[in-house]
């Protein structure tokens, strides 16, 4: 649907995934980006924004042909004490400025910026631009402070880093790239049968794929969900890697919130860092051997009672399942490596699989070393020791509680 429009054949709407080289394009002819299209990452970046709740980006068409482009990012403003819309980019075919494109699309900007609660609408124009911010200053645009120079620099591994500080880095790339890649391929057909037996789908492949170019750099071998061992061959007295590129597929093709990103780096059977995305909400979980498990920058602690986590209902329908008092109610997220995190956070007192088995290797390498790390208490069924190995097809019956007593109870009920 449009969301607004100039005349007749000029509209402006949500862009896709199919407008990014036409937005490339675009932004390239605004000068000073000439290198965007070269940009490796381009594909995830993209879908990344256009699939992001916080942010828009708008195409302005002319019949079947983008004549424009809009995006926002919504942001806190502390220093201002506004939540504030930052227009990252506005740019108009050269062929056509001048048509009042440029404000059709500044007032879709503003609609958009209004839904996701923004008091204002801010952005940044380089120096040179003199007719970009006289534009800019026709619309009702004034300069906000004094004149500031914009400065960057990429972000840098520490001097010697090790191993795990170098494959959380890598992994907290691969799994942003991860959700960008799979912008627009919800309803495409099942592409086959993954290393797991499980059908996999051409988002999983796609995530699968932007992961891997992240994680190849760091030399070790890869265990994917969908593909298998990837990268190189594993030899058993060194570190490898296990992943899961879209934890929640059927979710995720349904549109029905949560999916993951699972990437565990393991050693002798166990994981020795993971990281969890939630690609719906943006949280992250990470922990590392020794250094503690975090959610989103605070650390993680588990909290008994409240909430438990099951993948199928079937027990507790049949009445074979009886949940200990302190629990007040089931819940099932379809996503088993965010149930995991949701335990080491708190945020779920327990989760509890009796029927299905659905814990795979790749669902618990990255939560395995989280709830350790945070300290909550877990057991398989048939308490046999917990590790991990490089078989996509393994499963397990598992219970996980914020403490030893809850586990017990729940142990106790099944």
């Amino acid at each position: 649907m449009a969301l607004g429009s100039l005349t007749s054949n000029v509209t402006a709407r949500l862009a896709t995934i199919e407008d990014r080289e036409a937005v490339v394009a675009l932004i390239e002819s605004m000068g000073g980006h000439d290198d965007v299209g070269d940009s490796p990452g381009l594909a995830s970046v993209f879908g990344s924004v256009i699939e992001h709740p916080e942010m828009r980006a708008l195409v302005a068409v002319s019949g079947s042909r983008v004549v424009g482009y809009a995006e926002i990012h919504a942001r806190p403003a502390t220093l201002h004490g506004v939540r504030e819309a930052w227009l990252g980019a506005l740019a108009v075919a050269p062929e056509d400025r001048g048509a009042g494109i440029g404000e059709m699309l500044l007032s879709a900007v503003e609609r958009e910026a209004a839904r996701l609660g923004c008091e204002r609408v801010v952005l940044e124009s380089s120096a040179w631009r003199s007719e970009a911010q006289a534009f800019y200053e026709q619309q009702g645009f004034t300069e906000a402070a004094s004149p500031a120079v914009r400065l960057a620099r990429p972000v840098r591994e520490p001097l010697h880093s090790g191993l795990v500080t170098r494959f959380l880095d890598a992994a907290s790339r691969a799994a942003s790239a991860a959700g960008g890649a799979v912008a627009g391929l919800r309803d495409h057909a099942d592409t086959g049968i993954g290393s797991d037996g499980a059908p996999t789908l051409a988002a999983d492949l796609a995530a699968e794929r932007a992961i891997v170019a992240h994680l190849e750099p760091l030399g070790l071998c890869v265990v994917s969900e969908e593909s298998g061992t990837l990268v190189r061959a594993w030899s058993s007295d060194e570190p490898w890697i296990c992943v899961d590129p879209l934890d929640g597929s059927r979710n995720y093709r349904r549109g029905h919130p949560p999916w993951a990103t699972v990437i565990g780096l393991v050693l002798s059977g166990q994981p020795i860092a993971g990281l969890v995305v939630d690609h719906t909400s943006g949280r992250r979980w990470w922990a590392s051997s020794g250094g503690g498990a975090w959610v989103d920058g605070r650390q993680a602690r588990p909290r008994a009672g409240g909430l438990v986590a099951v993948p199928s209902v079937g027990s507790l329908e049949a009445g074979r399942l009886r949940l200990p008092r302190q629990f007040d109610r089931a819940r099932m997220s379809g996503s088993t490596a965010i149930d995991l995190c949701r335990v080491a956070d708190g945020s779920l007192g327990g989760f509890l699989d009796v029927d299905r088995a659905v814990v795979h290797p790749h669902d618990l390498a990255a939560p395995l070393v989280i709830l350790n790390e945070a300290g909550a208490a877990l057991a398989r069924l048939d308490r046999a020791p917990i590790t991990i190995e490089p078989d996509p097809t393994a499963t397990t019956h598992l219970v996980v509680a914020a403490d030893q007593a809850t586990l017990d109870a729940l142990l106790d009920g099944v």
